[in-house]
């Protein structure tokens, strides 16, 4: 065997060292090749998660907004009501939400339906009185808390709002 500093004689890698070297090399791509790949499916589903929260969190922030501010005409407080179900509230003034379809909408009278969020499977609001167990869909009037479910790409959030005008009854 020649020394590298011999003059005249090349020195580097043979093919066989070549081969083994670059077989190493594929042994261990073959291994961490499935833990990137799951790295960056687990990123693509946290990020589709997060949108989804986001949209949904989006429509139920300004629901609560809608009900909290929920108006009253007399002095007693009543809730100026033009319609109430469980997937659909509208206040005198024209304001108000509602399922149309498969997306929830803000509806404000003169505006066109304004969608809050899409592929909605199910939104409920419940009409209940100061107790927070009696259900008031009979005499919406007299509601005093909204609970309000909204279902969406298989995520539900829910959240409650006082309507103001009650708030000391």
């Amino acid at each position: 065997m020649s020394h590298p500093s011999t003059p005249g004689v090349r020195s580097g890698l043979t093919l066989l060292e070549l081969i083994a070297s670059i077989t190493i090399m594929s042994v261990i791509a073959v291994a961490v090749f499935p833990v990137i790949a799951s790295a960056a499916d687990g990123y693509a589903s946290a990020t589709r998660t997060r949108e989804r929260t986001e949209r949904v969190a989006f429509a139920l922030d300004r629901c609560v907004r809608l009900l909290r501010e929920a108006t009253g005409s007399d002095p007693a407080g009543a809730l100026d009501l033009a319609s109430a179900a469980p997937d659909r509230v509208v206040f005198a003034d024209g304001r108000g939400l509602g399922l149309s379809g498969t997306t929830l909408v803000y509806l404000e009278a003169g505006q066109p339906d304004a969608p809050l969020c899409r592929d909605v499977s199910a939104f409920e609001i419940t009409y209940l009185a100061s107790d927070g167990v009696t259900d008031t869909i009979g005499a919406p009037e007299t509601t005093q808390r909204f609970n309000v479910s909204i279902t969406a790409d298989g995520l539900t959030l829910a959240g409650s709002a006082f309507a103001r005008t009650r708030i000391g009854d």
